[in-house]
């Protein structure tokens, strides 16, 4: 999500990945170099993103307008056959989680503050930005697919 979102925001600007020099690194690494100066810009997510704003970084910019991020868990169809059963459990104790943030939200927001390092209030004000539900809507589709065609066309897969 964050390689498709400097890509596509690179392109508004009339360039391309080529006219910057992209360095691979995982959050936590990003995170040090932008805080560190060995690099000029990162791609953050998350608690790495609220924390470094919160450290006095500067936001360039969200992804808001530029892709939609959609995660999903996924499994190939061959391992759907054989084990059906292990994934309808992860699905139903998926729905449940669900069902219990809904009705225990500040537990779960507390639970979720500590196990992230985060203050609560971080938590709070982060919680709205996600969707945590387990519905596949129309829009996620079109996402995916976008998602799909930026890495077709970057050759990180081969067929769609």
């Amino acid at each position: 999500i964050l390689n498709e979102l400097l890509v596509r925001y690179l392109a508004l600007g009339g360039l391309s990945i080529n006219d910057v020099e992209f360095i691979s690194m995982g959050i936590p690494a990003a995170q040090a170099a932008v805080e560190n100066g060995s690099v000029d810009a990162a791609l953050l997510a998350g608690p790495a993103a609220y924390n470094a704003q919160k450290s006095g970084l500067n936001v360039v910019t969200t992804g808001k307008g530029v892709i939609t991020p959609v995660i999903v868990t996924a499994t190939s169809g061959e391992f759907y056959k054989k084990h059906k059963d292990v994934v309808e459990k992860f699905k139903k104790a998926q729905d449940e989680i669900l069902d219990y943030i809904k009705a225990n939200e500040d537990e779960a927001l507390k639970f979720t503050a500590e196990e992230t390092g985060l203050s609560i209030e971080a938590v709070k004000s982060m919680y709205p930005q996600y969707d945590f539900s387990s519905k596949i809507t129309a829009d996620d589709i079109k996402a995916l697919e976008a998602t799909q065609e930026f890495m077709l066309e970057s050759k990180m897969i081969e067929h769609k």
